[in-house]
């Protein structure tokens, strides 16, 4: 399995804040069958979430170096969760924010605020990325349930968190969920881990789940780490 949206990475985010808390996080990732993460710190100027990719790449070796010492079986690899920002396309290029271990695609999280994310998925498109909605089970302003399909026709993935699935924060985002796999409309899930490791029992649980309703989950998560064993 792959955790291809997290918030392990510590000190640069609102997630682990220290190095010990981000171990503690991966050996629990492990237990449960994870064999790879995208490391997906915040990018977010509105909340204060703006570390630089030196800091960034700086505490990824302080914790790869961790994780090799103690010799834990999990391949680290990194990204960004970017939150809905003017000229994310140039941000990319100039190397401002990142996209997924250094392939075109990138996640974006359109959260905070009404936006038409059809549109901003087709310039990413025509850029030369391809757009991963983040959690989009969460954006209460959706109130179209065709919109879930315009976007996958546009040619975005829609990745959801696990924590949805089993502890969805209100009816609305139950509801979603609900849609979301009726039609198999997932692509990813992740486990949007901040802190807490009971989020990667949930992880494993969803992981399984939405295989089992014949969502391709395992080889979707694969684009991003092509020579990763994910059996």
């Amino acid at each position: 399995m792959i955790d291809m949206h997290n918030h392990i990475l510590f000190g640069v985010d609102d997630g682990c804040q220290n190095i010990d808390e981000s171990i503690r996080m991966i050996q629990k990732a492990h237990d449960v069958g994870v064999t790879a993460m995208i490391l997906t710190p915040h990018y977010a100027p509105l909340r204060g979430y703006v570390a630089s990719f030196d800091t960034i790449q700086d505490h990824f070796q302080q914790l790869q170096q961790a994780i090799d010492e103690r010799a834990i079986p999990v391949r680290l690899y990194l990204g960004r969760e970017i939150d809905e920002v003017k000229d994310i396309e140039v941000l990319l290029n100039e190397g401002t924010v990142q996209t997924m271990n250094a392939t075109n695609y990138v996640l974006v999280d359109f959260g905070m605020s009404k936006t038409d994310i059809d549109e901003y998925c087709y310039e990413l498109i025509i850029n030369g990325y391809k757009p991963i909605i983040a959690h989009p089970e969460r954006y209460n302003y959706i109130d179209d349930e065709q919109l879930y399909h315009r976007w996958k026709k546009t040619g975005a993935l829609l990745q959801v968190n696990a924590s949805s699935l089993f502890h969805p924060k209100n009816k609305q985002t139950k509801k979603v969920i609900k849609y979301l796999i009726k039609h198999k409309l997932i692509d990813l899930i992740g486990s949007d881990s901040h802190r807490a490791e009971k989020n990667y029992d949930d992880f494993a649980k969803g992981y399984q789940l939405l295989e089992k309703k014949g969502m391709k989950i395992r080889a979707n998560s694969a684009i991003f780490v092509k020579e990763e064993d994910t059996a």
